[in-house]
């Protein structure tokens, strides 16, 4: 009959592992409050069993080091996923193994819940995965049946109706641990994720508006945002369609696909992250992502190379964001020149400067500014090649000197002199990117 009752077992059995010792901060009422437990049917406790639980509890320590080896050398059908638990500690996995025990030979209302959900509650700090955890249970129970099936021929007075019982028992045992457990390993996992919130929501803070740390703060940033240490990075910033709504869904997963690391913060009007770039081809890939899921604009700063610069780079990124984009373009990268960044820097100063040199384009009415300024950025990007110009804005070349000799006049400077083409070509900046 024995081995029918062993055969009848072969089924996984869950939840039961050893860990190290914590404090207990719930009450049994408490833990059942806040948890669904599976109500046992009443079980009065089953003859000729207060000597086997006693033997048993005295070699409580013998069967937990039994367990711990069985649950680390154990093969799997399932071997490539099953990562054996972090070592236990002895006096949890008595206690443990004692209220399992008590609950098989005296009923399952014996089973102390509340060990069980402190069980869980260590778990999820040891950061132990789900399938480890029902893993290394399901060996735990089926050796301590073994365990109690070697041990009742020792206790004569236990015959196979009482075995057959306490079998049963045992069942209803480990899923009622098994619910008690995962309610606590679920309450702390939700804590930590809280926590880690929490904690990335500060350090994203702290990189973005430039508080000062050292080499040693700024590596716990980084490794609490999971981002390396070392560049290049891009800052992204992007339009909220709403306060409390992201602007770029998952897009932390989308860019984890991608090979790519990032992370994020919400702001009332923004939604702010540090990506990192780790090439060419990583970038393109980025921009390719962020245009393809954009629901309003979308500003990109240059790649940076120290966290430090964060505050700059986000400042860049917003610049990107407000200014000019191009048609059907909702994603704008600042190019990171140094005359876009000198336009940009101080961009109080810059646009009265600005404004003070192109004060002559004030009394021409709009079109022909816009038409003034096209040629001379067209006329820029050409090295100053009136033919070129010309080709490209599909006009004559008497025409394009006809315009820049109306912005000599309107603004008091002469191209052909070095210093005031800098002057010229800072304030067409300026305007094209800040007013």
């Amino acid at each position: 009959m024995l081995a029918d009752t062993n055969d009848s077992l072969s089924r996984s059995l869950t939840v039961f592992s050893c860990i190290p010792k914590t404090r207990m901060h719930e009450s049994r009422s408490a833990i059942r409050d806040r948890t669904v437990l599976i109500e046992p049917p009443p079980v009065t406790p089953l003859p000729h069993t207060d000597s086997l639980v006693t033997a048993l509890s005295e070699r409580a320590e013998a069967l937990a080091g039994d367990l711990v080896d069985t649950i680390t050398t154990s093969p799997t059908e399932a071997e490539y996923t099953w990562v054996p638990p972090p070592d236990a500690g002895s006096q949890t996995c008595m206690n443990n193994l004692v209220s399992v025990l008590r609950g098989s030979m005296l009923g399952p209302s014996a089973l102390d819940e509340q060990s069980a959900f402190v069980n869980g509650v260590d778990r999820a700090r040891q950061r132990m995965a789900v399938s480890t955890i029902i893993e290394s249970d399901r060996i735990a129970f089926r050796r301590l049946w073994r365990l109690l099936v070697d041990e009742v021929p020792r206790h004569p007075n236990v015959d196979i109706a009482t075995m057959h019982y306490m079998t049963a028992n045992l069942h209803v045992v480990e899923e009622i641990f098994a619910t008690a457990m995962f309610a606590g390993y679920r309450e702390e996992r939700r804590r930590q994720a809280v926590e880690e919130m929490s904690q990335g929501t500060s350090a994203m803070d702290t990189l973005l508006h430039g508080h000062t740390h050292d080499n040693w703060r700024l590596w716990e940033i980084a490794n609490c945002l999971h981002l390396p240490t070392k560049g290049p990075f891009v800052v992204v910033a992007a339009d909220v369609p709403c306060v409390g709504y992201e602007a770029l869904p998952n897009i932390a997963s989308k860019l984890r696909s991608l090979d790519v690391f990032s992370a994020w913060r919400l702001m009332p009007d923004l939604q702010v992250g540090i990506v990192h770039v780790a090439s060419e081809r990583h970038r393109d890939n980025i921009i390719g992502l962020l245009g393809r899921v954009a629901r309003g604009r979308i500003g990109v700063s240059a790649c940076f190379e120290d966290l430090l610069d964060t505050p700059i780079a986000l400042h860049f990124a917003k610049v990107s964001l407000r200014g000019p984009h191009r048609a059907g373009a909702n994603v704008a990268v600042f190019d990171g020149s140094m005359l876009a960044t000198a336009a940009v820097s101080a961009p109080s100063v810059m646009v009265k400067s600005a404004s003070t040199a192109l004060n002559g384009f004030s009394d021409l009415p709009y079109t022909d500014r816009e038409m003034l300024t096209h040629t001379f950025q067209t006329w820029l990007d050409n090295d100053a090649s009136v033919c070129a110009t010309a080709e490209v804005l599909f006009c004559h070349p008497n025409t394009v000197r006809k315009r820049l000799r109306r912005i000599e006049r309107h603004t008091g400077r002469r191209l052909s002199r070095p210093r005031d083409l800098i002057e010229l070509s800072l304030a067409f900046e300026v305007q094209h990117r800040l007013i």
